[in-house]
């Protein structure tokens, strides 16, 4: 059933994220009626994180390569700009900054695109360094979005965007069967691993018209977003998930959760012209 496939695959993709150490992904589409626009993709870890990644890598590291001097080397300027090779036809790297605070590393790009239709977005995407180690692998590498793009008559575009499914997990790495809340110690074992993990990865246009996703603010459409950390502070709901087979099963899932924003539908629609907001 593509529903139960859907939100199982997504916590296992997900959770394989962690081993990146508290990653957070966000990418924000600007889009233009004209179908060009630019993407703010923004990529961060805990500091403790990266310090961990970065004494790995020293470690385990390819001896024909530079080793890792720093937490920033997993967020180099390089990576956002080898990151275009990635991302389809007609983009191109803009600029970015680098985030170094206290509790958090990484960066900031910007990219243009001339034509949406060319874009492949992944929006469980993984630092760039840390690829090898299996975040941006397999079935993440499969979870791309697929745009269509139409100038319609009196001015106004429609975007189509045709949402991925995660690839079904296998046997060793789907949730346990047993009830999670009767199980606290893979529970902790949740918390531990998805502390602070968020993906999230939305559309913004000019003015928007119409669109079928539930998930709207402004002019800003949410095509996927997932904060772990409010997700695991109910476990009821986990079990809930687990146990979503029916569309009306998952629809009922997403209401309650306050940390899960997917859209059930395979197609996206927004309907959009120029203007002021």
């Amino acid at each position: 059933m593509r529903i139960h496939r859907c939100l199982s695959g997504i916590l296992c993709v997900v959770s394989a994220l962690a081993a990146s150490g508290c990653f957070q992904s966000s990418t924000l589409i600007k889009l233009k009626p004209d179908g060009s626009g630019t993407i703010e993709q923004t990529l961060t870890m805990t500091a403790e994180a990266a310090q961990q990644l970065t004494a790995l890598a020293a470690m385990g590291g390819d001896k024909s390569k530079p080793a890792a001097s720093g937490p920033n080397d997993f967020f180099s300027e390089q990576d956002a700009k080898s990151a275009v090779a990635k991302m389809g036809g007609g983009v191109t790297y803009v600029s970015s900054q680098r985030i170094d605070t206290p509790e958090r590393k990484g960066r900031k790009a910007l990219y243009s695109f001339s034509d949406i239709r060319k874009l492949t977005v992944q929006e469980m995407s993984a630092p760039p360094a840390a690829g090898e180690a299996g975040p941006a692998s397999g079935a993440a590498r499969e979870a791309a979005m697929k745009f269509n793009f139409t100038q319609m008559p009196g001015g106004h575009s429609l975007l189509t965007i045709g949402m991925p499914v995660p690839v079904m997990p296998t046997a060793d790495m789907a949730p346990p069967s047993s009830p999670l809340q009767n199980n606290p110690q893979m529970m902790e074992m949740m918390k531990m691993f998805l502390k602070g993990l968020q993906v999230d990865a939305a559309i913004e246009v000019d003015r928007l018209i119409k669109t079928n996703s539930p998930y709207v603010n402004g002019s800003k459409v949410t095509l996927l977003s997932i904060d772990f950390d409010r997700v695991l502070a109910d476990p009821a709901l986990l079990e809930q998930m687990q146990k979503a087979k029916t569309l009306a099963d998952a629809k009922a899932f997403l209401k309650d959760s306050k940390g899960f924003k997917i859209s059930l539908e395979p197609e996206l629609t927004i309907e959009f012209t120029g203007g002021p907001r």
